[in-house]
């Protein structure tokens, strides 16, 4: 009668074969949720290469413009688009005045005025008093009237904006003057604030207008295209909540979009289909519009030609030129 094995001498197999049981489940189970998720982050673009990854969505271009990744393009963004120099505005302009001839005038047609007070390069005209007397501000390129004899030049006011002067004294509309033409100024402060007067010593250029600015111009952006541009070439924009001649943009709004005023007839760029009209805002300001559309400036574009403003808020747009 063959004997059984003891209990001793079959426990060391049952051990080794429940060890080896436990290893092939424990390799046959689903893997855990964290190898999961690194599975699927080695599926995509690695992370050594960001420019691979999905790019944000150029749609929130529209909307922050500002917040928004720069994608990946050989072209330059619109914002940085150059102020082409060929067409820009007259800075400085010569008008006719009834009683002191030809004198200086900014490109909307406001009389210039220097102050006795002032010396080369500096300008003592600061806080209050550059309110009453705006301070003729560069945005780029300083451009004089052509065959007049005199030094355009730019200086650094103490609050760091760049000032322009003529024969070195800083140049100043007149908050009192309420149209082109006008030159109540000129006397004040028992004569220290006159009138800047000048020659012009050769022909007139036939590019030069004879009516004055051209209120509304056309410039190129290397992505939107031929927009329009206010005097200065700082560019335009509409708001999709304003309806034909009623701007919805007060108070606050107008601040970051002050609007394109009318200081007197408006002229528009010639060979462009659009129809340049006037309406009167709430506050009985005069604002131009383009198609019965209000226009405006954005305070962010910091000089001609930049486009930083187009898409804010998916509400505001530069308005194409064709």
């Amino acid at each position: 009668m063959t004997s059984r094995p003891s209990i001793k001498t079959i426990l060391p197999g049952f051990l080794i074969l429940a060890t080896v049981l436990v290893a092939c489940g424990g390799a046959a189970t689903a893997p855990s949720p964290g190898a999961t998720l690194g599975a699927a982050a080695s599926s995509t673009a690695p992370v050594s290469n960001p420019a691979s990854i999905a790019p944000a969505p150029v749609a929130s271009a529209s909307t922050a413009p500002s917040a928004a990744p720069k994608p990946a393009s050989s072209s330059p963004p619109a914002s940085a688009s150059t102020s082409p120099a060929t067409s820009a505005p007259t800075t400085v302009q010569l008008v006719t005045d009834a009683r002191w001839g030809q004198i200086l005038a900014d490109p909307r047609g406001m009389t210039l005025y220097v102050y006795n007070n002032d010396t080369k390069g500096v300008s003592t005209c600061n806080d209050a008093c550059s309110v009453t007397w705006p301070p003729l501000v560069a945005f780029g390129p300083s451009v004089g009237p052509a065959g007049v004899t005199g030094v355009l030049d730019v200086m650094t006011r103490t609050d760091g904006k760049k000032q322009i002067t003529w024969n070195g004294a800083p140049l100043y509309t007149f908050s009192g003057d309420t149209k082109p033409g006008e030159s109540t100024g000129s006397g004040i402060a028992e004569g220290a604030w006159r009138v800047v007067t000048a020659t012009r010593t050769g022909a007139v250029p036939s590019s030069v207008p004879a009516s004055g600015p051209t209120t509304v111009q056309v410039t190129t952006d290397p992505k939107l295209g031929k927009i329009l541009a206010d005097p200065r070439g700082m560019t335009l924009y509409t708001n999709k909540h304003d309806q034909k001649g009623v701007s919805n943009c007060g108070d606050a709004c107008s601040l970051t979009w002050p609007p394109l005023l009318a200081f007197g007839p408006s002229y528009g760029p010639p060979g462009v289909s659009g129809v340049l009209d006037v309406m009167t805002r709430t506050d009985g300001k005069k604002q131009i519009t383009w198609n019965g559309m209000p226009l405006y400036t954005y305070s962010k574009d910091a000089k001609p030609g930049e486009t930083v403003g187009n898409g804010v808020g998916a509400v505001w747009q530069v308005v194409p030129a064709a």
